[in-house]
């Protein structure tokens, strides 16, 4: 019992003081009496008892305390133990992946619980407390249970923020944070990617393959995968578990079969299956050729050549590589080739007579590479006298000029010597035909000067080989383009005087097609002959030279031609102009540099020094006089 009290803090406006009284035990206290010790006066006590209570608290937890990782769709339960004097206000946030939201519970106490704070709260506490039974400020442990619909994959967290009593004590855990942490984790979900039941995938002979899985989730490797095998012979099931480091990881296999997933589980949660669930995987046969050799035949040549008929099995498209040995001209030529097709035929027809073996070497299709062709089948040989024939080599538009002569390449076919029939038709005027003999198969028809400007075609007629076989030719045209006009060359002017030392340029004036090679001669001062070339892009361009003399164009050929110097314009005279000289009257001859000595004078004369002056005027001059001091 305490008998007095010190004053706390000194009086408010009104006269108000409190007295702090420090107790320890809980219970219910009540005023005697009060009196002030200066004036002995008893103070009139308004509110004669006070209730010390438990002080509220509060936890959160939850019912798997040992287990924070849940997967997405899961449920938990939330446990809150609440202690202290009902009715008790509870405020706590529920943040998920940092978006909090603050619940509060109203109105906490045991069940079928009464207290005079239930039905008026501040009321009853203004009024004497002998009315009432005390019981109600017991402390009262209660667990409040909430269950957690986890639907959202992240960080979910709960945190107690404050607990208040019916007496309105109040504790707030906001600078010592009570909380509960759950992860959620999203459930994968994988299925075979590139391969299903119809799409299989395609394991070679002596080779791996790969199964390739989508696995949707956010969450991390690793995962593991039961997958399920039945070999194509066999009904048996054998189940197999593995582990993917990373959600595009595959798996290498060797065997055949179907292949099917059972199920994925990632770090923390079983997954589900998708469609295509299930992988075929087949072992494609490798690609093979059968050939059926046949003799192409003439009346006049026997034999010109050989066909052969190809069928294949395998998945399109193919490539065949072969090789051709000839003894006639000892060549070994292997070439390569592309079918689109399960059969195919191809003829050989050499251009040159001989004996001839072709070998069929490898055969790819679109799953084997390189796959060597071995048998009989695949090598024939043959003796071939081939029809005679001839084509241009290369039929690009050539351009002469009238009066010129033109070669162009050539290709004879069959034995030789041959006799060459053509024809020569100029801008729609009756064709002129012609022949000559040609001893090599590859060489140039030399084809006669043209009378005529404009569009010429040559056209290939008849050839016969040295067996006498005579076949008609049907090959493509060769076009000429005959100018009317030669080029020509001349000199712009013809003279020109300059500095020695300077570039001189000597304009020239040509006529054709660029570029130009223009030779022309040189006779110098001194009487000296020589001959130069020069190639000019320009019509109106120039020879550059630094030599005086006189310059003579001597020929001239543009793009296409020869073509003729213009006369009267073929020379050019190229002099310099003469360095200026200085003389002095009655020293002509004395070397340069030399010091002359003029007579002696008296002072105040004149003395008149002649000069002759050669070159262009105006002449600049410049001296320098030196004075001699004697005593005499």
């Amino acid at each position: 019992m305490l008998d007095h009290a010190e004053l706390s803090e000194e009086p408010d406006e009104d006269g108000l003081q409190i007295l702090p009284f420090h107790v320890a035990e809980q219970g219910t206290y009540k005023l005697e009496s009060v009196v002030d010790k200066k004036t002995q006066n008893e103070v009139r006590i308004l509110r004669s008892e006070a209730i010390v209570v438990e002080c509220p608290s509060a936890e959160i937890s939850s019912f798997s305390e040992l287990q924070p990782h849940f997967c997405q769709g899961e449920v938990d339960a939330l446990k809150i133990h609440v202690r202290g004097v009902p009715p008790l206000h509870l405020t706590y946030s529920q943040d998920v992946n940092g978006h909090p939201v603050t619940i509060p519970i109203d109105g906490i106490k045991p069940e079928s619980f009464t207290s005079p704070f239930v039905h008026g709260g501040l009321e009853i506490v203004q009024h004497p407390y002998e009315r009432f039974d005390y019981s109600f400020a017991q402390s009262h442990p209660i667990t409040l249970t909430y269950p957690l619909a986890l639907d959202v994959v992240g960080h979910w967290e709960y945190t107690l923020l404050e607990v208040k009593d019916a007496l309105g004590n109040l504790v707030d855990y906001k600078g010592t944070p009570r909380s509960y942490t759950v992860a959620v984790h999203e459930v994968p979900k994988i299925q075979f990617r590139g391969c299903s039941e119809d799409n299989p995938t395609k394991l070679l002979k002596g080779r791996d393959s790969n199964l390739y899985f989508n696995v949707h989730t956010t969450e991390q490797g690793p995962f593991n995968v039961t997958l399920g095998y039945t070999a194509k012979s066999s009904d048996t099931q054998t189940l197999n578990t593995y582990e993917l480091q990373h959600k595009r990881d595959s798996l290498s296999i060797r065997t055949p079969g179907m292949y099917y997933i059972v199920n994925v589980t990632s770090r923390y949660c079983p997954g589900h299956v998708l469609t295509p669930q299930s992988c075929l995987v087949i072992t494609p046969a490798a690609p093979t050729l059968q050939i059926e050799w046949s003799t192409l035949k003439d009346q006049c040549s026997g034999t010109v050549g050989v066909t052969a008929d190809l069928t294949f099995t395998g998945e399109p498209p193919f490539h065949l590589s072969y090789r051709v040995l000839s003894r006639a001209v000892n060549t070994h030529e292997v070439k390569r080739f592309k079918v689109d097709r399960t059969r195919h035929q191809i003829d050989f027809r050499p251009d040159v007579a001989g004996t001839y073996v072709y070998d069929f070497l490898t055969i790819d299709d679109a799953n084997y590479r390189y796959v060597e062709l071995e048998g009989k089948m695949y090598a024939h040989e043959a003796t071939i006298h081939p029809l005679p024939g001839a084509r241009f080599t290369d039929l690009n538009i050539r351009k002469t000029c009238i009066g010129s002569s033109l070669s162009v390449p050539i290709r004879l076919i069959g034995s030789g010597p041959w006799n060459l029939t053509y024809d020569v038709s100029q801008s729609g005027a009756k064709r002129k035909s012609m022949w000559t003999t040609i001893e090599v198969p590859d060489t140039w028809l030399e084809l006669p000067g043209f009378t005529m400007g404009g569009k010429a075609t040559v056209s290939l007629r008849s050839v016969r080989d040295s067996s006498g076989c005579t076949v008609q030719l049907s090959e493509d045209d060769l076009m000429v383009d005959v100018r009317r006009e030669k080029p020509s060359a001349r000199f712009y002017t013809n003279s020109v005087t300059g500095r020695d030392g300077d570039i001189v340029k000597l304009p020239l004036r040509l006529t054709g097609e660029a570029p130009w090679s223009v030779r022309y001669t040189l006779v110098n001062m001194g009487g000296q002959r020589s001959e130069h070339e020069v190639m000019v892009n320009d019509p109106n361009g120039f020879i550059e030279t630094r030599s005086e003399g006189v310059y003579e164009l001597v020929a001239v050929a543009d793009a296409t031609c020869p073509g003729a110097i213009k006369s009267g314009y073929e020379r050019f005279e190229v002099t310099w102009i003469a360095r200026p000289k200085l003389d002095i009257v009655g020293f002509e001859g004395v070397p340069l540099h030399e010091t002359l000595r003029l007579d002696d004078v008296c002072a105040g004369e004149d003395v008149l020094l002649d000069l002759t002056l050669h070159g262009t005027p105006l002449s600049k001059v410049g001296s320098d006089c030196r004075r001699e001091t004697f005593y005499g």
